[in-house]
């Protein structure tokens, strides 16, 4: 039973979190007499979103943004818009290759402009889609059978290790609510047969029991810190209850499922690629300066390299800095970064000089961090996001 609702409800897990090697390319127009085949295997598999229609032409997705779809048997669609996560129906009529997608509901993250605007073209056009094509290309088409979404199926990676891994959670309940975008819940389950994480304020500690792909999750403890966003007050509490309810658990890929004993799916996680954290140049996005999230000048450009020993370099958009984060013993996702080290070049741009202050400033506030594959976030003690950093092209 858990093998079963693992294959169904990873499909909702992933309407989270999606991951995927992005090929660009456009395509040619396919009209509708040249569509011979209702092949639907497209449904359930993850789709990466390689073109789209925008305006009068065909464009590529933006590498830093990539947008995913996913089609459940049900009748759902999910997937990355490239900045939000997105979710609607879709319906399929009869033995035609008529296609339809209802509307879409999208989180309410903020991003930089050109992902926005990516994201607002890319939600607009799939409202039009009215049939689709799967053949030795997958394209979903307008009213007059124009491709107006180009997609190329995601790679499959192999399945995670339950021990050892860093999960970060990216749904709970079993209406799939999203954590507030200001914390990453975690958790790790060691060899050992210990589990520790954190639930969006404090840290957790405790024990758990496996046997094939039963779960068990004993008594737990945490610390005691007070938190004052009521947001994730509510997530913490819901989170640590839906952890004692534990009984299975299923992997697939880089997304790990815990089910109740009804084999019910009420948590989702995806596997933390923290090795590719380390010696992978970042570039920084937005950043808190006195508290308020700024854009990177668009004449500048901030990056932020870790090396495995905790060393940090990168350029501030001026200067050329170092510093170093000490981890945590008990909570590696904890870390204090010391006072930057810089050169003293001396930029004619006020602007670039202030900002690079203010950069070195916020670096210090850091507290903890969390790194998603895509996103490098750093957050201070109070839990708020303070620098989002995306791998450098």
């Amino acid at each position: 039973m858990y093998a079963y609702a693992q294959r169904k409800s990873m499909q909702y897990g992933k309407q989270i979190v999606a991951t995927g090697i992005i090929f660009l390319c456009l395509v040619s127009y396919v009209s509708a007499s040249e569509i011979t085949t209702y092949d639907r295997s497209f449904v359930g598999t993850e789709w990466s979103v390689t073109s789209f229609l925008s305006g009068s032409e065909m464009v590529s997705v933006l590498s830093s943004y990539p947008i995913t779809m996913n089609f459940a048997p049900d009748g759902w669609v999910f997937g990355s818009a490239g900045c939000n996560q997105f979710s609607g129906s879709y319906e399929l009529e009869g033995d035609t290759n008529s296609l339809t997608i209802g509307p879409l509901l999208t989180t309410r993250m903020m991003c930089e402009q050109q992902a926005m605007d990516q994201e607002t073209a890319f939600t607009q056009v799939v409202s039009g889609v009215a049939s689709y094509y799967n053949e030795e290309t997958f394209t979903l088409n307008g009213a007059d059978g124009q491709a107006i979404v180009v997609l190329e199926p995601v790679l499959e990676p192999e399945d995670a290790p339950l021990t050892g891994t860093t999960w970060n959670l990216v749904a709970y309940g079993l209406e799939y609510s999203a954590p507030p975008a200001s914390v990453t819940p975690t958790i790790v389950f060691s060899h050992d047969g210990t589990l520790s994480g954190t639930s969006g304020c404090n840290s957790f500690f405790g024990q758990y029991q496996t046997d094939g792909e039963t779960m068990s999750i004993g008594q737990m403890g945490s610390t005691l810190m007070l938190c004052f966003d009521d947001e994730v007050v509510k997530l913490e509490s819901e989170y640590l209850a839906l952890l004692q309810d534990v009984a299975g658990y299923g992997i697939d890929g880089t997304f790990l499922t815990l089910y109740d004993e009804n084999a019910e799916s009420i948590l989702f996680f995806k596997a933390v690629p923290i090795v590719q954290m380390y010696n992978t140049q970042f570039e920084l996005r937005t950043f808190s300066v006195d508290g308020e999230m700024r854009y990177v000048l668009t004449d500048s450009t901030i990056t932020f390299e870790i090396a495995e020993d905790g060393g940090i370099s990168g350029n501030a958009g001026c200067n050329v800095y170092t510093t170093a984060a000490t981890f945590n013993e008990y909570d590696t996702a904890k870390l204090t970064i010391a006072p930057a080290i810089s050169t003293m070049m001396f930029c004619i741009d006020e602007r670039v000089m202030e900002q690079e202050s203010a950069y070195f400033v916020m670096l210090e506030s850091a507290d903890s961090f969390n790194f998603d594959g895509t996103y490098l976030k750093l957050f201070n003690v109070a839990g708020e996001v303070v620098a989002t950093y995306t791998i450098a092209a």
